[in-house]
C-alpha cells in the first residue's frame, strides 16, 4: 500500500480516495484529510514504512 498527498479541493481528493485504495493525505487550504486510512494500526505501520536504502542499512546495524 502506498500513501499519497495531493494539495486541492476536498471534492477532488475524495474522488482520487475512491478510485484508489491508497492512504491519501489531502491538503486543502486550512484542512487536512486523511482518506482511505487502514483500521488496523499494523496495516497503517507497514503502509507507512521507509523503504530507502539508507533505511535498510539502518534497520540492518540496529
Amino acid at each position: 500500500m502506498t500513501v499519497r498527498s495531493i494539495n486541492g479541493p476536498a471534492a477532488c481528493a475524495s474522488t482520487v480516495a475512491k478510485l484508489d485504495p491508497s492512504i491519501t493525505v489531502a491538503k486543502t487550504g486550512e484542512n487536512t484529510l486523511l482518506l482511505n486510512l487502514p483500521r488496523n494500526i499494523e496495516e497503517i505501520d507497514k503502509a507507512t514504512e521507509d523503504k530507502s536504502l539508507l533505511s535498510r542499512i539502518s534497520r540492518f546495524f540496529a
